[in-house]
Formats: C-alpha cells, sequence, structure tokens
C-alpha cells in the first residue's frame, strides 16, 4: 500500500512537471523576442551549411552546361555557314556551292564530300546563308583555310559556332580591333600584345584586359 501510494505521488509529480513544461513552452512560443533569437541562432548555424550546398549546386549547373555547350559545338565541327551568295529559282545548292568552290577557292569538291547543304531560314542583308556539312573534317578544314580568297566579293565563309560562341565573338568586337581574334575549330582566339590566348568565357576576355591594363600601369609607373 506505501509503494502504491508512492507511484501515485511520483506519477503526480511526473504530471505536474509536465504540465508546468507545456506552460513554460506555450508562453515562450508566444513570446516574439524569443522566436526571433531563436530564428536567428538557426539562421547562424545552418546559413554556412545552405550557402555551401548553394555554391556546390551552382558550380555543378555551370559545369553541366559548359559540357552541354561542348558536346553541341562538337556536332558542328564539320560544318562551316557560307553568307552572301545569290538565290536563284530553282536554284541546286549543293551544284552552286560546289562551283563557289571550284571559281573562287580554287578547289575542287566531290558530291561525296558534302554530307548535308541546305538554305537556312534567316536572311542576312536580305539572302539566306548556306549551311554545310562535310562527310570528312579534313575537307571542311580545307575549305575554310581558302576563306581568304573571298576577299573583295560579297561571300563571307564562317565556322558554325553554338550561340554562346557566337556572343563571345560579340564581346570581342566590342573591345579588339579587327583581324585581332577569330576561330579554329570552332574554338575562339585573341591576340593581344603578341600573345594568342584562347577565350571560352567572356570572363577570359576581361582577364585578358585586366592584364594588358596592369601591363600598362606598371610601364608608366617605371617611366
Amino acid at each position: 500500500m506505501a509503494e502504491y501510494k508512492l507511484r501515485s505521488k511520483q506519477a503526480g509529480s511526473l504530471h505536474d512537471e509536465d504540465l508546468l513544461a507545456e506552460k513554460i513552452v506555450e508562453k515562450l512560443l508566444a513570446n516574439n523576442d524569443f522566436i526571433e533569437r531563436i530564428s536567428a541562432r538557426i539562421s547562424e548555424h545552418l546559413s554556412p551549411l545552405l550557402d555551401a550546398k548553394v555554391n556546390t549546386l551552382v558550380t555543378e549547373v555551370g559545369q553541366l552546361k559548359t559540357k552541354l555547350e561542348q558536346l553541341e559545338q562538337y556536332t558542328r565541327l564539320n560544318n562551316l555557314r557560307v553568307y552572301g551568295v545569290k538565290e536563284g529559282p530553282n536554284e541546286d545548292v549543293c551544284k552552286l556551292f560546289s562551283d563557289i568552290c571550284r571559281d573562287k577557292l580554287n578547289i575542287i569538291i566531290q558530291p561525296s564530300e558534302i554530307d548535308i547543304i541546305h538554305r537556312l531560314k534567316g536572311k542576312e542583308d536580305g539572302v539566306r546563308p548556306i549551311i554545310v556539312r562535310f562527310s570528312s573534317r579534313m575537307t571542311k578544314k580545307r575549305i575554310f583555310a581558302s576563306k581568304s580568297r573571298l576577299k573583295g566579293t560579297k561571300m563571307v565563309i564562317k565556322e558554325d559556332l553554338t550561340p554562346q560562341r557566337i556572343n563571345l565573338l560579340k564581346h570581342l568586337a566590342k573591345r579588339a580591333p579587327p583581324g585581332t581574334y577569330w576561330t579554329n575549330d570552332c574554338k575562339v582566339f585573341l591576340k593581344s600584345k603578341n600573345k594568342i590566348y584562347q577565350i571560352n568565357s567572356v570572363q577570359d576576355i576581361n582577364d585578358v584586359w585586366s592584364k594588358q591594363s596592369s601591363i600598362v600601369s606598371k610601364t608608366t609607373s617605371e617611366i
């Protein structure tokens, strides 16, 4: 009987403690200042972890975008775009291009060397460009290496670049003199102060200009 009373007393005591704890928690939860302090402490401890995770995800997404762009460009390595070729009624684009290669570039192209050729939808200066996919990369390189022979005509041959690489050329056009940047094997290059840089991003362009500015500043300070 005494043992039963002791257990009953302990149970009552625990119940009272639970009620007291519950009231304390309710009171604390109703206290905005307490909630703000708790939130601040949680944020203080979680923010570095969240920031690190977000930074990791941003880096991974950036790397994925780069890989996808490289893959897209790889699928275009055998392609060239030809601008400024007049359109005719019922034209044979393959024959037209072969004639240009023979007459303007002094290169004989066999039909088997052309995989796909057609006009693109968009117009430049009122004329739709021609896109050519060659069966061999060597043929593409041979044609592209002879593009300077079109100088003095309205025709221009360019590599088939991804939008990202076209954007790099647009940035270079705003900052670098003509003839100091070009593409080869669909890679973008810039020559500055007798050095050649491969340009993979807008940041690369900024870095080159930063280097040149620092060299000029150093030279000026030494005079």
